[in-house]
């Protein structure tokens, strides 16, 4: 078969080298100078970018279709016998998600754990420069190939290829890893083909999401939630809440347009004022949601540039201001922060706000970049989120109706929402104790909205999953797969000491003839080593651990 014939890759060689042996595959070669010193970086790697002739239908025989899939390569660690850590690709860019998970890297480099791993990060079908069928990739007749089913064989049929082509050994141990959505394909790849993935990490989650009822609030519930802590009697919800119900009793746009510095497009003055308000509130909205899922310690550039821990950024502001302001644009100043932070925190948004750039989807809690997020929500992986109509920040009528999302997947895709597809086919609750249900770590943060769609560790015991599960405290979305930093807080420090003692175990244990204590595959002294490195290498910590960084 043809997909036989242009195998596996270009590895990109060092200047070092003597020279590059090319086989049939496109090839993006990129490569980045090692900076001395910690922290090791997914920025100061050598690495490789190629692609692999995938097959478009991994479940029709009579069907020869292939597609160019893009991965990045970086063995700057690898040493035989080493881990695959293998990046379980989502909904965008391989190297937008790549810069995202400095942990992995810095488990890599770390010479107290000594994993010596390869670092494989593949990107999801559909998303990237992945495409089947190019800019026709999102026609009707074409999308339908966008599926978890198709995106978890294309990582087990690159696996298998990758480690042939390499001559790496079959006793090798892969680590299928990713956050967010990401995070449920690596547990379900660990269901799926446990032959292949030896073990899971993943981070935020929310696989039990799928199995919510109709009305689910929990998303939106832990949004409120946070911005009601940040600020004392929650005087800065309730501020926000009062902002929006002044809002909706404003009766024309021009009262709008200089406090949020509208732009007068075509789309926006043409729109009923009916639509442009429910447009509005609902870009507002998303703001507020991005603000507490990326809500870090440190300034992020994560779906858009936020500054550090921007919930607390956005309350400070909103509660100390004077309030009983009678002029409307005094009324409105909560949610001109909102957009200030959540749009415009890098002046990004250029000289006016479109309020159109901002859609409804199937996917209340906001929609992807581009066409693909908006197909699976439509076709699979439709997460229920809904807003109390009872709760003391946001308007709960402003999202899209069951009824509108049908009607938007209809006109846009062809579809309608399969709402048990994927739990049909991926329950980890029918699967907890097969083998194919072991070796799977999650980690959730308890500021993450997505946190009550996760397995946590109440979840786990009710539902008897014996796998162990972090609720990290002071912690977002996939903090602790983000890497390390001074302003991280001591229980994202802890929690990652935990996870890499426990990957550490599953990849290392048993292995090895060293029986030195950095080596031994017992929790406690893995951990013990990895916490006390940065003492003996790089000074004396201050009320605690700074860096979990041991290269």
């Amino acid at each position: 078969m043809l997909w036989c014939v242009l195998a596996f890759g270009v590895q990109a060689a060092r200047a070092s080298d003597a020279g590059i042996q090319y086989s049939l595959f496109s090839d993006d070669r990129g490569s980045r100078t090692p900076r001395s010193g910690p922290p090791v970086t997914p920025g100061s790697v050598n690495y490789t970018v190629a692609f692999f002739e995938q097959r478009f239908d991994h479940f029709r025989e009579d069907d020869n279709r292939t597609f160019m899939q893009r991965y990045v390569v970086c063995d700057d660690f690898y040493q035989p016998g080493g881990p695959i850590f293998f990046y379980t690709g989502n909904e965008g860019g391989v190297f937008s998600f790549w810069n995202s998970s400095g942990f992995v890297f810095e488990m890599a480099a770390s010479k107290v754990l000594k994993m010596h791993p390869l670092l494989l990060y593949v990107e999801h079908r559909y998303y990237g420069e992945s495409l089947p069928f190019g800019d026709a990739s999102f026609d009707q007749e074409r999308v339908y190939g966008l599926t978890v089913q198709q995106a978890l064989a294309d990582y087990a049929y690159l696996i298998q290829n990758f480690t042939a082509s390499r001559s790496l050994p079959s006793s090798a141990r892969v680590l299928a890893f990713g956050g967010s959505y990401g995070g449920m394909l690596a547990s379900w790849i660990r269901f799926a083909y446990p032959h292949l993935f030896y073990a899971a990490y993943s981070a935020s989650g929310p696989v039990r999401m799928f199995r919510a009822p109709d009305k689910n609030y929990t998303f939106y519930d832990q949004v409120i939630k946070d911005f009601v802590d940040a600020s004392p009697d929650g005087v800065c919800a309730y501020r926000i809440k009062e902002a929006f119900d002044h809002l909706r009793r404003i009766s024309g746009r021009d009262k709008l347009t200089k406090p949020f510095r509208l732009c007068s497009d075509e789309a926006t003055t043409d729109a009923s004022w009916s639509a442009f308000l429910r447009q509005l509130q609902f870009m507002l909205i998303i703001g507020v949601v991005n603000m507490a899922m990326l809500d870090f310690p440190q300034a992020s550039s994560f779906e858009g540039s936020f500054p550090s821990w921007p919930v607390n950024h956005l309350c400070d502001k909103v509660a100390k201001r004077e309030a009983g302001s009678r002029r409307d644009a005094d009324k409105l100043k909560p949610l001109v922060d909102i957009v200030d932070i959540a749009y415009n925190y890098t002046g990004r948004m250029g000289p006016c706000l479109d309020v159109w750039r901002v859609r409804q989807c199937a996917d209340r809690t906001g929609c992807g970049s581009g066409h693909g997020w908006d197909y699976q929500s439509c076709a699979q992986a439709w997460l229920p989120a809904h807003i109390r109509p009872d709760n003391p920040m946001l308007p709960h009528d402003v999202l899209f109706t069951d009824e509108e999302i049908y009607a938007d997947c209809w006109s846009r895709f062809g579809v309608k929402p399969d709402l048990a597809s994927i739990p049909t086919a991926y329950s980890v609750f029918e699967k907890g104790s097969s083998e194919g249900g072991s070796r799977i770590l999650w980690t959730n943060g308890d500021l993450d909205p997505w946190t009550g769609g996760g397995v946590t560790p109440e979840t786990a015991r009710s539902e008897s999953l014996d796998n162990p599960t972090y609720l990290i405290s002071g912690a977002a979305h996939h903090l602790d797969l983000r890497g390390s930093t001074t302003e991280d807080p001591q229980s994202v420090i802890d929690a990652r000491a935990k996870i890499a003692s426990i990957l550490h175990k599953w990849l290392i244990g048993g292995k090895r003839e060293d029986k030195s204590p950095q080596s031994l595959p017992v929790d406690e002294d893995v951990q013990f080593a990895w916490e006390t490195a940065y003492v003996r290498d790089r000074g004396e910590r201050k009320g605690g651990s700074q860096l979990l960084i041991v290269s």
